[in-house]
């Protein structure tokens, strides 16, 4: 008997239990599913964002190259008058009788000395001492080959920074006779960026391979003169662009810190690469959203389904709690009976002795 009535429990017990397994189970594999979707939708919008930055960065680089290579052939055909002539070629009446390259506001032959020889800007010239400038005394050693496109620099008349672009000039013998330099507005690097509509946190920036930046346009700023001269050095790039002439990453920006994801290309042969920088935060609105979205739903879902499976487990508990009452009760009933029983048999033996007694 003690075996009948302890039964109900144990199997409500089990019941529970196997219960809370299924459960946990259902659970798991929800939020397992869950979460396999929001990364899944993640990584989808990172590589559309991905391809979408390369695609521009190919654009720009293909840009800003024919602009550099232009740039490039006016400096052989200056330098190569200006060899003709000795290191005494007439810039301003160069410049007056050939159109200079696109974005160009100057050029200035400067002499083996550091003194400016001749500018475009004016026939005599005040021989200015430059020699302690970068784009000069880069040339000095003649281990810089090609062009040398410098920091950003204030010119005495331009108030916005200005980019020089120089290259050696050497004489037949190999000597050096000075340095070609053209002055380069920064907005004339590339003009795609005015017609791709860049977004409020949209980045394209020229940087070069010494990690300082020449021009960062922006939505904000499309002409790329905020954080030009900054340097970007210290993070993945551009430590590894000497070995991967292309590539993607994602940080913060040295400029504003926003997060972007950037992708990078480098400029043909020249010192410099291109970086397109979209901003990540627009990138993963969409798939944040969906994520909020699949995050409550399952939400609300493991709640209906503990809810549902805790009433299931309450209501066998209570049913095996029934069972044991009646059990009780069913116990009691027979315990009764079974008094019923022995007390009509005492009746009856009493009766029976009553009967011997009186006949005796």
């Amino acid at each position: 008997m003690p075996s009948v009535t302890v039964e109900p429990g144990r199997r409500a017990k089990s019941i529970a239990a196997a219960s809370i397994l299924l459960l946990g189970a259902v659970l798991v594999l929800m939020w397992a599913l869950a979460a396999q979707s929001i990364l899944a939708g993640k990584e989808a919008a990172l590589d559309r964002t991905r391809a979408e930055g390369r695609n521009l960065a190919i654009a720009i680089e293909e840009e800003a190259r024919r602009i550099l290579d232009n740039i490039a052939q006016a400096g052989e055909l200056a330098a190569a008058r200006i060899a003709e002539q000795h290191g005494q070629f007439d810039l301003y009446a160069w410049a007056q009788e050939a159109a200079l390259p696109w974005g160009m506001i100057q050029a200035t032959f400067i002499g083996g000395d550091g003194k400016v020889v001749s500018s475009t800007l004016e026939p005599h010239p005040e021989p200015i001492d430059l020699a302690d400038r970068e784009h000069f005394y880069v040339h000095l050693d003649d281990k810089f080959q090609g062009l040398f496109i410098g920091k950003p620099v204030v010119g005495r008349l331009w108030r916005q920074p200005i980019i020089p672009i120089t290259r050696r000039v050497d004489a037949k013998d190999g000597s050096l006779l000075g340095v070609l330099v053209f002055m380069i507005d920064p907005n004339s690097l590339t003009r795609l960026h005015k017609l791709i509509q860049l977004r409020a946190r949209d980045v394209v920036s020229l940087v070069g391979l010494d990690g300082v930046i020449r021009a960062r346009f922006s939505g904000e700023n499309p002409e790329g003169t905020r954080g030009s001269g900054t340097s970007v050095a210290g993070g993945p790039w551009p430590s590894a662009i000497a070995e991967n002439p292309e590539g993607s990453y994602t940080r913060r920006g040295i400029v504003d810190g926003v997060p972007r994801l950037f992708n990078y290309r480098r400029i043909g042969a020249y010192p410099m690469a291109v970086t397109v920088g979209l901003d990540l935060d627009a990138a993963l609105a969409a798939t944040r959203a969906d994520a909020l979205t699949m995050v409550v739903t399952t939400g609300v879902a493991t709640v209906l389904l503990a809810a549902f499976g805790f009433y299931l487990i309450r209501q066998n508990r209570l049913r095996a709690a029934h069972e044991l009452a009646l059990e009780d009760e069913r116990r009691k009933l027979r315990a009764i009976n079974g008094e019923l029983v022995q007390s009509k048999e005492r009746a009856r033996r009493q009766t029976a002795r009553n009967r011997h007694s009186w006949r005796i």
